[in-house]
Formats: structure tokens, C-alpha cells, sequence
């Protein structure tokens, strides 16, 4: 009995929810002049975003590929015109892109995928030069060709930085996070996902929650507060301290010190450092 009211309530669940659904593909083009402006601030929810510098740029350019993803067109439609925030605007000397949906009831279907249901894919050009700042929601977020302070808030998703300058702050809270070729300190705060940092031309500070951590190739000082996960680190013109959760330590090729402050668990290996190595 028990079993035929489950398949009576899945088949009118069926019947009652489609199982296919409708997606609405929008494009949008936002520019705005230089004139006065110092940094862009972008707030972004869910979708890929793309952020390049251009030192011939005139203007800051942004290309927004909207998705909504819901049972109807109507529905979709709906969507676009109450729930979509996408503008670009001067605000003193600070342009502030906004991309991203308010709050949507969204029309579930009892087969429906994981896909995101309405998200924003933005790929942004702006001077090589200019100041950024990000708050990204989800998605792949990528960064490069920058040579202005640099400042990121993630949500999830894997970003990449490369190419930069200047100083450089990121909050990533959980995804695989890369950075290649800056020139300038960097502080990174990781809380879960790959991390990588390879030449990195400054001093460089993380704080790492979980996950392995591999640096290469820093001409700066190193410092490290790691949660959980295998760090290695090669090849530093200066020192190299850390404090270390669990897992195994290798470093090679320091120029100065390697000082391990705290180690919870774990093998500590290190070769060829020119200066102290002190460990507890």
C-alpha cells in the first residue's frame, strides 16, 4: 500500500512539474568613459566572469551574456525584467558594475539538474592601469593583464590571476585558485581548493584552510598559516615561515631562513637553504 501511494505521489509530481524546461539567451553591451575614474568595482553573482586590461583602452567595455534557465519563456521573461540588476555607472571617480539577479522563486522540476538557473557571464576590458575591485558570487573568475591594485572577494568557483601588478588581496572561499606572473605583494586568504602561486615578484602572506599549497619561483619573503593539506615550496630569494596544521612540509631553494613556527602532523623536508632553519 505504502509503495503504491510513493509511486501515485511521484507520478502526479510528474504530471504536475515539467520535466523540460526553457532557456532564454540575452545579450547586453555596457561602456563608459574614463573620464575621471580611478578604479572599477564589480559586484557579480553567479557566472563566468573575465576581467583584461588593455593599455590601448578608451573606454571600460563589459559584454554580458545573460541565461535564465525555467519551465516557460513567460517564465524567463518574467525573470529578465523584474529580477535582472545589470548596470554600469560613474559614482565620483569609482565605476561600479553590478551584474546579478535579485532574489528569484524559482519553478523547481522534480527531475530538475544542478544548473544554475539564472546566472550572468561577463568578459570586461578596462585600462591596463586602473584600480579593481571584485565581490564574485560563483563561477570561474579570471584576472589578467592588470597593473593597478587589485582587491577580490570570492565566493566559489576557481579563479585564475596572471599578469599583474601592484598590490594584490584575495578572500577566496572555496574553489582552486592560481596565480601566475605578479609583480608586487600579494596576501591571499584561502579557505578550501588548490592553491598555486608561481612567480610571484614580492612579498607574499597566506592564510590557507584546507587543501595542498604549492609556491614557485617568489623573489620576496614567504609566510605561510596553513590549515590542512601538503605545502611545497621552491625556489625564494628571501625567507620562508610557516605555521602548519596537518600534512607534509617541503621547501627548497631559500635564500635566507626557513623557520617552521607551529607543525601539528606531518613530514618536514627542506634542501638547500642559505640561511637558518630552525623547526619546533
Amino acid at each position: 500500500m505504502k509503495r503504491s501511494l510513493l509511486f501515485a505521489s511521484l507520478f502526479s509530481m510528474v504530471l504536475i512539474y515539467p520535466l523540460s524546461a526553457t532557456t532564454l539567451e540575452k545579450t547586453r553591451v555596457l561602456t563608459l568613459p574614463l573620464q575621471g575614474i580611478k578604479t572599477l568595482s564589480i559586484d557579480a553573482g553567479a557566472g563566468f566572469l573575465k576581467v583584461s586590461g588593455n593599455e590601448k583602452a578608451t573606454e571600460i567595455h563589459v559584454k554580458a551574456d545573460i541565461r535564465i534557465k525555467e519551465p516557460t519563456q513567460q517564465d524567463c521573461e518574467k525573470i529578465l525584467q523584474n529580477n535582472l540588476r545589470l548596470s554600469l555607472v560613474k559614482r565620483g571617480d569609482k565605476a561600479v558594475l553590478t551584474a546579478n539577479f535579485e532574489e528569484i522563486n524559482h519553478i523547481f522540476t522534480f527531475f530538475s539538474s544542478n544548473d544554475t538557473l539564472a546566472a550572468i557571464d561577463l568578459t570586461v576590458t578596462l585600462p591596463k592601469k586602473m584600480d579593481l575591485y571584485v565581490d564574485d558570487g560563483s563561477g570561474y573568475a579570471q584576472i589578467d593583464s592588470l597593473d593597478g591594485s587589485i582587491t577580490v572577494d570570492d565566493g566559489s568557483g576557481d579563479l585564475v590571476i596572471r599578469e599583474t601588478s601592484g598590490w594584490l588581496s584575495i578572500d577566496d572561499g572555496s574553489g582552486n585558485l592560481t596565480v601566475e606572473d605578479h609583480k608586487g605583494d600579494a596576501k591571499i586568504d584561502d579557505g578550501s581548493g588548490e592553491l598555486v602561486v608561481r612567480g610571484n615578484w614580492g612579498n607574499l602572506v597566506i592564510n590557507d584552510g584546507s587543501g595542498n599549497l604549492e609556491v614557485l619561483d617568489t623573489r620576496g619573503d614567504i609566510s605561510v598559516d596553513d590549515g590542512s593539506g601538503e605545502i611545497v615550496i621552491r625556489n625564494v630569494t628571501g625567507s620562508v615561515k610557516i605555521s602548519d596544521g596537518a600534512g607534509n612540509i617541503t621547501v627548497e631553494d631559500v635564500g635566507k631562513d626557513f623557520i617552521v613556527k607551529e607543525d601539528g602532523s606531518g613530514s618536514i623536508k627542506s634542501v638547500r637553504v642559505k640561511g637558518k632553519v630552525v623547526e619546533p
